[in-house]
């Protein structure tokens, strides 16, 4: 994973708009976060984006994007990674007895970020993109209850890709 900054002028259109809007077709995008920040000399949008270089991807040994999915082994921390693999435990259990598929219960890259999340509640579930009021609602308990502790910390899921 790789981390870059971009500072842009507010004005609607402009050359590092472009630039920044380039740039992003170009990589696969982690995350991306923006603030507005006033300068003398006007505001911008302070934006670090988080990014998998997918041009490099290939060339490298260690790939880390395969068929178009992200290895979440390489992008999160170890103990995030544990969370991550009892969360798709989780996640597959409420599928089976929803008779759903686990992607309609929440995305890999929304389990990713509740992996990140060390006090997990229903209201922080909802400020994880792509989670709203109902998918929080319907499913965010059983996984709440899990991230919090009432399941054992052991139990991991191996290699996921």
């Amino acid at each position: 994973m790789q981390i870059r900054t971009f500072l842009l002028p507010v004005s609607s259109e402009n050359e590092e708009l472009e630039g920044f809007n380039r740039f992003l077709r170009s990589v696969r995008l982690i995350e991306i976060k923006k603030e507005i920040v006033h300068l003398d000399c006007g505001a911008f949008w302070a934006v670090c984006v988080s990014y998998l270089d997918i041009a490099n991807q290939s060339q490298t040994s260690g790939t880390v994007v395969t068929k178009g999915k992200v290895d979440y082994k390489e992008i999160l921390s170890e103990a995030d990674f544990i969370r991550f693999c009892q969360l798709r435990k989780v996640r597959k259990q409420i599928a089976d007895a929803a008779a759903i598929p686990a992607f309609a219960v929440f995305s890999d890259a929304e389990l990713a970020e509740i992996s990140k999340i060390e006090s997990l509640t229903i209201s922080s579930l909802k400020k994880i993109k792509g989670i709203g009021d109902k998918k929080a609602e319907k499913y965010g308990a059983e996984i709440c209850r899990m991230m919090n502790g009432e399941i054992t910390e052991n139990e991991t899921c191996g290699e996921i890709v």
